[in-house]
């Protein structure tokens, strides 16, 4: 358990390590928004509202090789402290990742989360299960738990597109 906070704050360190204006450009967005810095680290987010909790957020941090995948906001406070599971849908494709659900250290609303160690099989596992759910026609269902909320397509197409080069272009 301990092993587990540690690391979840040195990835907390990591993220809020992107500066303030970065944090500023995260934040200010609606709908699909992708930002990168220098040391190799693409964003990826989904927020419903401007200036509203990240319904999705996808980090690759090359410099460290870590994969993060977490939402704010959309378990019961109550679930904090649990396991979850997130489950992206498009169509008949599905992504599962498992995570847990930790109050949020900004805005300390129950999110789930889970860091990702990213190796050359889980880059395979990404390519072949996350991308194929991003890239698919129908808006994307995602759930955790009894939580679920459609992210429309509006803008993703070019976001992932830059995303993806970053996170799994040639280093």
């Amino acid at each position: 358990m301990q092993k587990r906070w540690r690391r979840r704050l040195a990835i907390t360190a990591l993220l809020l390590g992107v500066g303030l204006p970065t944090l500023a450009a995260m934040a200010a967005a609606a709908g699909w928004s992708v930002w990168f810095d220098p040391r190799q680290r693409a964003f990826l987010s989904y927020s419903l509202v401007k200036d509203g909790p990240r319904a999705l957020l996808l980090a690759c941090l090359r410099d460290v090789d870590m994969f993060t995948i977490a939402s704010e906001d959309v378990a019961d406070a109550h679930s904090i402290g649990q396991k979850a599971t997130l489950t992206l849908a498009n169509g008949a494709t599905r992504y599962a990742v498992d995570g847990e659900i930790a109050r949020d250290p900004t805005s300390g609303t129950p999110s789930f989360s889970v860091d990702i160690d990213l190796d050359a099989q889980t880059v395979r596992q990404l390519r072949d299960g996350l991308f194929p759910v991003l890239e698919g026609k129908a808006p994307i269902e995602l759930s955790i738990g009894s939580a679920h909320r459609e992210l429309p397509l509006a803008g993703l197409p070019d976001a992932l597109k830059r995303f993806k080069a970053t996170c799994f272009g040639r280093r």
